[in-house]
């Protein structure tokens, strides 16, 4: 599912990540194959009003993916942004993070 190209825009990004290989045995005769997986996990890191845009196409890209928020907000004084909001994964120092 690719909503206004937003799913092409996560298909490349995951390009970049790095994988290992990766074998799996099939339900059929017991048949192998030999495939990719992530070398880490992955996590999505949404902006709130600029990025959620693209937690669909993440989330129908990467099946079960861990999603954390943050919010930046300009400091209305020095007009330069400033971490208003934060709700990411424990274990986002172990992950990949697409944001």
């Amino acid at each position: 599912l690719i909503e206004n190209g937003t799913g092409l825009v996560v298909e490349f990004a995951l390009n970049f990540l790095p994988v290992v290989e990766k074998t799996v045995r099939t339900p059929v005769d017991g048949a192998t194959y030999q495939g990719l997986a992530f070398q880490r996990k992955i996590c999505g890191v949404s902006v709130i009003r600029a990025g959620e845009s693209m937690e669909n196409a993440v989330r129908s890209c990467c099946r079960n993916i861990r999603i954390g928020k943050i919010l930046i907000q300009r400091d209305e004084v020095t007009a330069k942004p400033s971490l208003f909001y934060q709700k990411l994964p424990s274990d986002i120092h172990e992950r990949h993070v697409l944001l």
